[in-house]
């Protein structure tokens, strides 16, 4: 499973009449849940991601308030950035655990 995603592209923007904005990004892959959670917790207040399939696109949808795209693009790849970060050390670690485990086992059977 990927630890870390990369933005491909940005497909389209649509102002929505409630005052927000839709982005929505192709991304390379879709990583696991921890990578998932830290990136929607790492996005600022008033922000949110739905992440899709959509035939062979893995896709990010980010809605903000309307007229803050710059502001809200940093804001995405900020917290893709650190996302990506912290699975990549949640993955790390787990490696290290298993390890770890591994060389506990092969001790008690010596």
């Amino acid at each position: 499973m990927a630890a870390q995603a990369k933005v491909k592209g940005m497909l389209s923007s649509e102002a929505r009449e409630d005052g927000t904005e839709t982005l929505t990004f192709e991304l390379d892959t879709i990583p696991g849940a921890v990578w998932q959670l830290e990136l929607q917790a790492l996005l600022p207040p008033g922000m949110r991601v739905s992440l899709f399939e959509r035939g062979g696109q893995k896709c990010a949808l980010l809605t903000c308030t309307t007229g803050n795209t710059e502001q809200a693009v940093a804001a995405f790849e900020q917290a893709l950035s650190g996302a990506n970060q912290v699975s990549h050390e949640a993955h790390r670690a787990a490696a290290n655990d298993r390890k770890a485990r591994e060389r506990a086992l092969a001790g008690e059977r010596s």
